[in-house]
Formats: C-alpha cells, structure tokens, sequence
C-alpha cells in the first residue's frame, strides 16, 4: 500500500482550481496492474515529473512493486 499522505499532498489544482489527484500517486496506484495503457500513461507523465515527484514514485514502485519493470526505465533515465 502507498504511503498515507495528508490531502494537501495528494491533490493539486489548475488555474481554474479544479482539484486532481497527482500523477505521481496515480501512476503508483497504475503500477500494480502492468497493463499497456499502464505503461503508456508512465511513459507519457514520467518527463512531465519534477525531481520530488520522480523521487516519490521511485521509492514507491520500489517498495510496493521491487521486481516492476518502471524501475529499469526510472533508473535509464537519471
């Protein structure tokens, strides 16, 4: 199970203030099923992610998923 994170961690807004939930934790929820779409949305969201985000979904994949092939590709790209 990913960490338990405090709203204000999990949620940001867009200019008009609609809430979302951040792509780094909906990517570590996407890394449990390792379907293609999966893969897509990682392989689109991962460059988009600044460092904090990219070191969070890190240390996540890792802890919950330690054998997912994201890691490979996270590791490639530092």
């Amino acid at each position: 199970m990913p960490p338990v994170l405090p709203l204000t961690e999990v949620v940001w807004r867009d200019g008009a203030g609609i809430a979302f939930q951040r792509p780094e934790i909906t990517l570590a929820w996407k890394a449990k099923h390792r379907r293609v779409k999966d893969d897509l949305d990682f392989a689109r969201t991962w460059p988009l992610l600044d460092s904090t985000a990219r070191t969070w979904l890190r240390g996540t994949v890792a802890r919950l998923h330690s054998d997912h092939p994201w890691l490979t590709r996270i590791d490639a790209s530092h």
